[in-house]
């Protein structure tokens, strides 16, 4: 008997720490907080206070913190998602919009949309190190999953740039589409998705050259974007046109589209491909598609303006024997602080 009471007691305080696992985590640009849902039962449990105007967020390979951009403060925040205690608030440059944490856990690149660097922080000091020169205008910066290289989309050049992390220097300048946001590879490493929202589609990079190969179709400001584990489909958020197209990665062409709320974000998806979290700014409320028959199963009241979810994902081990893990949609970050007149406007989106 006494050996299974202990036994219950260990799992409640395992599964009660790792409970961070079953959340979705969702960034309120114009509330300054990020809003906690449990993705087994879609209901709010909580909400976190952060910095202004946070956009992007991303976890430790762990999962047991995550690290929040807030672009008006220029900070940001470390969230210890045990006790969602805020753990540290670190400067950066101006208007962060974009973190990727290499598998290691070690250091945490920043895309800043107004400073001509990314910075580069030391997980373990919580501090920036140093930071990697490139022009201003950086929307998103992604880790190959080799981790030797970081590719960083810049909206201002309309082009992709590869950052040798070994010597910190740009080795390749790849040309995309009009008004690049965010970029999101292939589990295996071997294919980068740009979504290009004056373009409306999607530039596919084959790493292995650092070539176009194929441009896909999708909607009107496509913006964030996940892919499914099988690699078979690609969801694109449309802000421009209030759904989401699912792209058939193998006939290249546009499966279907499901219509969501107003201005879809940068969405998550959970670790079985089961669930997509679209987060929409302008209804303040996060859309659930079930990719099974792509249909939207429950909508959920948010703080205001949702910006960007993120959900835990375990890592993996890809094809090449790499540990690799997708917290959200791009990686799908979204885009921050743009000053065109095409439907963006603060982050991206208006």
């Amino acid at each position: 008997m006494i050996r299974k009471v202990v036994c219950f007691l260990t799992c409640f305080v395992y599964l009660m720490g790792e409970s961070y696992q079953n959340h979705a985590y969702v960034t309120n640009n114009e509330e300054n907080s990020v809003t906690i849902i449990d993705i087994l039962t879609n209901l709010v449990v909580g909400t976190i206070t952060v910095g202004n105007a946070p956009s992007y967020s991303a976890f430790t390979p762990n999962g047991s913190v995550l690290f929040v951009a807030n672009s008006d403060s220029h900070t940001i925040n470390a969230v210890e998602l045990n006790t969602n205690a805020m753990i540290a608030t670190i400067p950066v440059g101006r208007h962060p919009n974009f973190i990727a944490i290499n598998s290691e856990g070690s250091l945490a690149y920043i895309a800043n949309f107004y400073s001509d660097y990314i910075s580069v922080i030391d997980i373990a000091t919580l501090s920036v190190l140093h930071t990697l020169s490139i022009n201003a205008g950086t929307f998103c910066c992604q880790l190959l999953p080799n981790g030797n290289s970081l590719y960083a989309v810049n909206l201002n050049e309309q082009a992709v740039f590869v950052i040798d992390l070994t010597t910190n220097a740009i080795t390749n300048t790849i040309d995309v589409g009009d008004t690049p946001q965010y970029i999101l590879f292939s589990q295996d490493g071997r294919y980068g998705y740009v979504t290009n929202f004056d373009s409306a589609n999607v530039s596919v990079i084959e790493t292995a050259t650092n070539q176009i190969i194929q441009t896909l179709p999708a909607g009107p400001g496509a913006a964030g974007e996940v892919i499914t584990p099988d690699a078979k489909y690609l969801y694109v958020s449309n802000l421009l046109a209030n759904n989401v197209s699912v792209i058939d990665l193998i006939n290249k062409e546009i499966l279907t589209t499901i219509p969501v709320q107003t201005r879809p974000n940068v969405s998550a998806i959970t670790p079985n491909g089961k669930l997509i979290y679209v987060p929409n700014a302008l209804s303040n409320s996060v859309s659930v598609i079930n990719t099974s028959d792509n249909t939207v199963i429950n909508t959920i009241t948010v703080g205001q303006y949702p910006f960007s979810v993120a959900i835990y994902h375990p890592p993996t081990t890809n094809g090449n024997g790499i540990s690799v893990g997708q917290s959200n949609s791009s990686g799908t970050g979204i885009g921050q602080y743009t000053t065109n007149t095409k439907g963006l406007s603060g982050n991206g989106i208006n």
